[in-house]
């Protein structure tokens, strides 16, 4: 039970880290330091899309790592017949994911191809790049630099890395959307004073935390953080201006 426990802390603490380190990417990139404006467990809110997300692509990994090596097969099987078959079978599994993850991205409008790009190569890498070097690195550690580390072991190091990549090119990805593809036009924000502040190309809406809302000036390209206190409503549109651009191609 006591390791159960050190385990959860552990995972825990590292999901942590994920988000606070997904989140400071982000808004670093237009020039704020969000730790300042954010508490601890509004990161892991804001996280949870990310890590249902991770879920669904570390899912695929965690199935094609149990069918090729938790099932008896030893690493100098790979001529074996038995072995063809599992990866015929993983490759199959492979083209069903791209299938699935096409028929996402089109029928999800708030979707660019950004997104769809990022989700084949995260496929890619969990089902047939990871699996290919799993018993290299099993020999590496073991053999190699002789420290002993079981499947398990190398699993949670894989599933950790997979984690890291994702979050990082995720926080990439969502600072392109909005400052490339304009992924935040046309989202209104009435202030109290019956102000109203529209996203476009002059001021860019980037995002809200629970006390604040961060609009980026292009023009002086600086960030100015408003209080929620300040805000009567936030108004998102339904369908994203880049998404329209791509549907109406």
């Amino acid at each position: 039970m006591q390791r159960i426990l050190q385990y959860t802390g552990l995972i825990s603490s590292y999901i942590v880290f994920c988000g606070v380190l997904k989140f400071y990417i982000y808004y670093k990139s237009f020039g704020i330091s969000i730790l300042q404006f954010v508490e601890l467990q509004e990161i892991i809110i804001l996280f949870m899309d990310n890590l249902i997300a991770y879920l669904a692509i570390i899912l695929p990994t965690t199935l094609t790592l149990f069918f090729l090596f938790y099932n008896k097969y030893t690493f100098n099987s790979w001529r074996s017949k038995e072995l063809r078959k599992t990866l015929i079978t993983l490759i199959l599994f492979c083209i069903l994911c791209f299938v699935g993850g096409y028929i996402y991205y089109k029928n999800n409008r708030g979707l660019v191809a950004i997104d769809f790009i990022l989700l084949i190569i995260l496929i890619v890498i969990c089902i047939l790049a990871i699996p290919l070097a799993y018993p290299w690195v099993y020999r590496f550690l073991n053999n190699k630099i002789k420290i002993k580390i079981n499947l398990p072991g190398i699993t949670s190091i894989f599933l950790a890395i997979i984690l890291l990549l994702y979050t990082i090119s995720t926080a990439i990805n969502e600072v392109f959307k909005v400052k490339n593809q304009k992924y935040y036009s046309g989202v209104e924000i009435r202030m109290k004073e019956n102000k109203v502040i529209t996203s476009d190309d002059s001021c860019t809406f980037i995002g809200n935390t629970k006390n604040y809302v961060f609009l980026y000036y292009n023009n002086s390209m600086s960030c100015v953080a408003y209080k929620m206190s300040d805000i009567e409503s936030i108004k998102f549109p339904i369908v994203h201006p880049s998404t329209t651009r791509r549907n109406s191609k």
